[in-house]
């Protein structure tokens, strides 16, 4: 869930959290400001999903996802089927993906399942361990599958367990997966829990180029409006919620 902070400037001074709402409950008292929101969302799982109906805004996402943490002295790999026809959009308030950060961005182009399976199996051969791994267009190997929901269970064993022996061997912290996908009847939200992915969900809003971003931590809500522009995207305004748990 950390990676949101990455992607967007929710530490910024000029941001305006909205924590108002019909079932909303006052933070006052628990959450004092965007470092206590931040460790919370640390705390939780790191791992996410971004899914969405348009591809162009989840790969301008993962980019400056992998951009903010190259910034930070992480190294990044970002899987891709192939090459990036452009420069993906950047966020409005983020690091620019400058060529001393883009030193920290290993670009795997794996055109098939197959390459991408035999990526994550031989991930122990490799010297160098990244901090993050991103996978961007996961349909495209879904697609290949042909198995549906199985594949995409298969898929993400695969890239948890290549993770997961990452972080065993990284001695800074925990390897951060993210993948990027399409909303399509093969995602499925619950299959993507069961492997510790925290699904993200993007939708368009009626005005134009707008852009709504919602997840869910345990029992609070977040939401991100954000807009499209032709020359970046605009963090417009943040909500959370937290709802009370139901009383069983």
């Amino acid at each position: 869930m950390e990676m949101l902070s990455h992607m967007f400037p929710l530490t910024s001074s000029w941001l305006q959290i909205t924590k108002d709402g019909a079932n909303a409950v006052d933070w006052s008292s628990n959450l004092k400001g965007s470092d206590e929101i931040l460790q919370k969302m640390r705390n939780h799982s790191p791992h996410l999903a971004v899914i969405g109906r348009g591809n162009d805004d989840i790969t301008s996402l993962l980019f400056q996802g992998a951009v903010s943490c190259g910034a930070k002295d992480f190294t990044v790999v970002f899987i891709c089927p192939h090459p990036l026809d452009k420069i993906p959009s950047a966020v409005h308030g983020m690091p620019k993906p400058e060529a001393n950060i883009l030193q920290n961005v290993h670009f795997q182009y794996l055109k098939n399942v197959e390459e991408l399976v035999n990526y994550c199996a031989s991930i122990h051969t490799r010297s160098v361990m990244p901090d993050v791994v991103m996978v961007d267009d996961l349909n495209h190997y879904i697609g290949q599958e042909k198995k549906g929901e199985h594949g995409l269970a298969k898929l993400c064993a695969h890239l948890l367990d290549c993770v997961t022996f990452i972080s065993s061997k990284n001695e800074r912290d925990l390897c951060r997966l993210i993948v990027g996908c399409q909303e399509c009847h093969e995602i499925q939200s619950y299959t993507l829990e069961k492997f510790r992915l925290t699904p993200v969900l993007i939708e368009g809003t009626s005005v134009l180029n707008q852009r709504k971003l919602s997840t869910k931590m345990e029992n609070v809500e977040i939401t991100l409006q954000y807009k499209v522009a032709q020359e970046a995207i605009f963090l417009k305004d943040v909500e959370f919620i937290r709802r009370e748990q139901d009383q069983t």
